[in-house]
């Protein structure tokens, strides 16, 4: 290549010193004697020119050969030019010669100037983010598009969008594109890099479709559809059982479960209402066998599996009993029936949230107010305590985190409150202050949204009844202490017959022995600065209430004359 480029400027030199060299013979006639000098051009070796000095007279023949005239340092510059734009030519006057460098972009090799491929080599210094491309003499650095290649690392949930020397991640809203899997019931909420399913309150939004006079309940991805409230008046429900009495009431899945004993079969006994109105029950007996009975106040809860958990009177023992039921309906062998300790008299009974029952009673001799802790569900090892020597007809509740509180009757004149950790078995008793002398029997408790407790108790001589209202956990004082009903005669109620609405209002049910009424009274507020007061109808003492989620109160309680147990549902409102 580098010869061509020297050839063919050594054809444009002689035919340059050929054009000269007839001009200048024309201008003059060589004289022998004259000296010139001539820039001498090898025609085999062009870049090897170099100065002569020759007679003016041989002069022509030189030029007519391509020799320029004068020195060749006049003509350096164009004996370098090798005509090649990818060189740099310089010429060298001092020595004669030319150098060539080639441009930024290419290289010497073999005497010609060649591309650098800047990409293959690594030293195009296009930044992250692009690629190089080669071209004659340089590069480009194109955008990479990571998305199109797939390099972007954009994780799941995010989309990827092409910037100038990059990319973005952006959140991919499956809601709104319709990709994401929530089932029908549940709402799409789009997140950040992904989305979660909201169950639909269809109640809440109106698109349920129950009817009139149904309620509708939300539930986890759909709703129920639920009579909002039943009101039965005293349905006659075991007409078998005429001689049962201490009965429970207890709310599963909606329907009633009660539990009572009978005095005339000496047997322990479950019922299960097969509706809400319990029209028609299942009955189950617990236990039997015993020659004298059992009774006095037997109490039951259900456990977080939802069977039965009863305690009762084992009157051939004196004692304390425990039934746990191994099925929903007790109708296998029990889990545990055991004697759990003498005495067992007004009973009351929770489970903690490992369904290990928690039991107050009294001994025998009625004065001392006893607390027993089942160290399993099967309470096949307990601790017990000696809580007060005056202490009678408890009440338990259990507060979480291992604490019950505990309402009872000291002495008759004064109402106290107990907490009591059940690891420990510390308890400590506060004194409730009352506006009122309170009468025999039991102070009914319950624990308010505040966590502060609740209590209803008769005034002295049951002469009427009122609920007091806590302003702390402890009842270190009192937010109200009002009257539910006071007309002139005798009330009685049982541990179970205090209960709060939906609302966090007090409603309590009694017994009215001159008017031999059960009656149930409504707090129009938390702190029952007014009551509204419902009759049931003929009744007896043993009253015990339950509410459920939608305020509906459930009542059982034995009639009189020995008449059975009767049970009642009806709407708060």
């Amino acid at each position: 290549m580098e010869l061509f480029f020297r050839l063919v400027s050594f054809v444009w030199m002689v035919a340059v010193a050929a054009s000269n060299s007839e001009q200048h013979l024309r201008r003059r006639r060589a004289s022998p004697s004259t000296k010139l000098v001539l820039c001498h051009i090898p025609p085999d070796d062009p870049l090897s020119f170099h100065d002569i000095i020759i007679s003016e007279k041989a002069a022509g023949k030189h030029l007519v050969h391509g020799d320029l005239e004068g020195s060749c340092a006049a003509h350096c510059t164009t004996l370098c030019d090798d005509g090649d734009i990818r060189t740099i030519d310089t010429c060298k006057v001092d020595d004669l010669g030319c150098d060539h460098t080639c441009i930024d972009g290419y290289r010497m090799e073999l005497g010609s100037c060649v591309d650098i491929n800047e990409c293959v080599e690594g030293t195009h210094g296009c930044p992250n983010g692009y690629s190089c491309s080669n071209i004659q003499g340089g590069f480009m650095c194109d955008d990479i598009d990571e998305c199109v290649e797939g390099t972007h690392g954009c994780p799941n949930g995010y989309s990827c969008s092409n910037i100038q020397g990059g990319f973005e991640c952006n959140d991919i809203n499956e809601c709104s594109e319709g990709t994401h899997n929530c089932d029908t019931g549940y709402s799409c909420i789009n997140s950040e890099g992904s989305f979660y399913c909201q169950d639909v309150d269809e109640c809440a939004e109106g698109t349920h479709n129950c009817g009139a006079g149904s309620l509708c309940t939300n539930t986890d991805g759909s709703f129920t559809c639920e009579q909002a409230c039943t009101d039965v008046d005293a349905a006659w429900i075991l007409m078998q059982s005429a001689s049962g009495s201490s009965p429970g009431v207890q709310i599963r899945n909606g329907l009633p479960v009660l539990c009572y004993d009978n005095y005339s079969t000496k047997t322990s006994n479950l019922a299960f209402c097969s509706d809400v109105s319990c029209s028609s029950v299942s009955l189950q007996t617990i236990d039997s066998g015993s020659t004298s009975g059992f009774g006095w106040d037997t109490n039951f809860v259900l456990a977080s599996s939802g069977f039965p958990v009863v305690s009762y009177h084992d009157k051939d023992n004196g004692a304390v009993k425990v039934t746990v039921c191994s099925d929903a309906y007790c109708a296998g062998t029990p889990t545990a029936q055991k004697v759990v300790e003498t005495g067992g008299r007004r009973i009351s009974m929770v489970v903690d949230e490992s369904d290990h029952p928690v039991i107050a009673h009294n001994s025998a001799s009625s004065t001392n107010l006893k607390l027993v802790v089942c160290q399993d569900i099967a309470c096949s090892q307990f601790t017990s305590i000696d809580l007060d020597g005056s202490g009678a007809f408890p009440t338990l509740k259990y507060a979480g985190d291992k604490e019950v509180v505990m309402s009872y009757n000291s002495g008759g004149n004064s109402i106290k409150l107990a907490r009591c950790n059940i690891d420990t078995l510390v308890c400590n008793k506060y004194t409730v202050p009352v506006t009122s002398s309170i009468g025999s029997g039991y102070v009914p408790l319950q624990i308010n949204g505040n966590g502060n407790p609740v209590i209803a108790y008769t005034t002295a001589n049951n002469a009427g009844v009122r609920v007091i209202v806590c302003a702390d956990s402890l009842c270190s004082s009192v937010e109200s202490d009002a009257a539910v009903h006071s007309t002139p005669a005798a009330y009685y109620f049982n541990q179970n017959c205090l209960s709060l609405d939906s609302n966090g209002n007090p409603v309590v049910a009694y017994y009215d022995d001159v008017a031999k009424r059960n009656q149930v009274s409504f707090c129009n507020d938390a702190n029952c600065g007014s009551t509204s007061t419902s009759e049931i109808g003929i009744g007896y003492a043993w009253l015990n209430i339950a509410m459920d989620s939608h305020d509906t109160v459930y009542v059982a309680h034995t009639a009189p004359s020995g008449g059975g147990l009767q049970f009642s549902a009806f709407c708060a409102n």
